[in-house]
């Protein structure tokens, strides 16, 4: 499995535009077999920075999801908005909890 922390950060005054935006990457992303977790944070103590998390089954999966048009427009539909590039940090699971 790869998880992978997305960290995106919007400019002040377009946080509400940015959350539309990336907001608007669930439902696609919902069809995603090999995406098994898709999940949009907000900070609570800055509203302009976001941060995705995100679990795959594997590396076919996540390129994948980085090949389909809607992630290729996300990129086009945050140009302008965001306050530096966004950030991508890699993990794997090594231990959890279960419920």
């Amino acid at each position: 499995m790869i998880v992978l922390i997305a960290m995106v950060k919007a400019q002040k005054g377009k946080e509400k535009k940015v959350e539309e935006i990336l907001r608007g990457m669930i439902p696609n992303v919902q069809n995603e077999k090999g995406t098994l977790k898709y999940i949009l944070h907000r900070s609570q103590k800055d509203p302009t920075e976001f941060m995705f998390y995100e679990e795959y089954v594997d590396q076919a999966a996540l390129t994948l999801h980085g090949g389909t048009s809607y992630f290729k427009d996300l990129g086009k539909n945050l140009n302008g908005l965001l306050d530096g590039a966004p950030k991508e940090l890699f993990y794997e699971a090594v231990a959890a909890i279960t419920r």
